[in-house]
């Protein structure tokens, strides 16, 4: 039978088939929008510009960001480290928690010698943890402290901590204290990072501080550094040269 000879029905069905298999959803060859929430309104709403003009909304919306951590800085080509988004939208691509550990040594001004080992945990709820051992290889003196961390800025280019925990020594001028720290990391171009670090505290009854800078470059996870460091416990000023591992 020709075409053309079809009864009409068997024509009518086909079509309607024919219809229906090209409007069905796997047949769409546009993707659906992830579907939107009254969260996705509310921040649409903080987010209109004449809304961050008052303190109170702007509080606001900070409240409702959170920070997402990729497994090391510039990953997926990302400006930066931190993704920051409203804390309702389930990003799984990223982790609610991030990491650093490294090792430096240095040779100070008066020929001291020293190594150190530093890790850093952080968390998407702003608060973390640090610990860093340190040794000059010299007299035999060592210290450390370990602290809990808060962070204050989080953006993809900018993170700054405060630190607030015990600290130790021994050695030349051996006993426990406390320490306030602040650190801050820059990010401000494919593979650099820039570390500032200071902290003031006590050891026993005499007053106890420090202060770094590195700069370092990123290979993936591993970041080779260079920096400058003077501290009072265990002393030592002079440059310093490191390796660290993001995770």
């Amino acid at each position: 039978m020709r075409p053309s000879n079809l009864p009409p029905m068997r024509i009518l069905i086909v079509s309607l088939l024919a219809l229906l298999l090209a409007a069905s959803p796997l047949a769409a060859a546009e993707p659906q929008s992830p579907p939107r929430d009254g969260w996705d309104r509310v921040w649409d709403v903080l987010s209109l510009p004449w809304m961050r003009a008052f303190p109170v909304t702007r509080r606001v919306r900070d409240q409702l960001l959170i920070a997402f951590f990729p497994r090391y800085p510039y990953r997926d080509g990302r400006d930066g480290y931190l993704v920051v988004e409203p804390a309702f939208r389930d990003n799984r691509r990223y982790r609610l928690w991030g990491g650093r550990i490294g090792g430096d040594v240095g040779a100070g001004t008066d020929d001291t010698r020293r190594g150190a080992l530093d890790l850093r945990l952080d968390s998407a709820f702003r608060f973390g943890a640090q610990l860093r051992l340190d040794r000059t290889w010299d007299d035999g003196g060592s210290g450390g402290l370990a602290v809990g961390t808060y962070r204050m800025v989080q953006h993809r280019r900018l993170v700054t901590r405060f630190g607030l925990g015990p600290r130790w020594s021994t050695g030349r001028s051996p006993g426990i204290g406390v320490a306030a720290t602040l650190g801050i990391d820059i990010f401000p171009a494919r593979p650099w990072v820039i570390s500032l670090d200071g902290d003031v505290g006590s050891i026993g009854t005499s007053g106890a501080g420090g202060a770094r800078v590195q700069i370092g470059y990123l290979v993936r996870a591993v970041e080779f550094d260079l920096g400058f460091l003077t501290q009072t416990h265990p002393e030592f000023h002079g440059p310093i040269a490191g390796v660290a591992y993001w995770f």
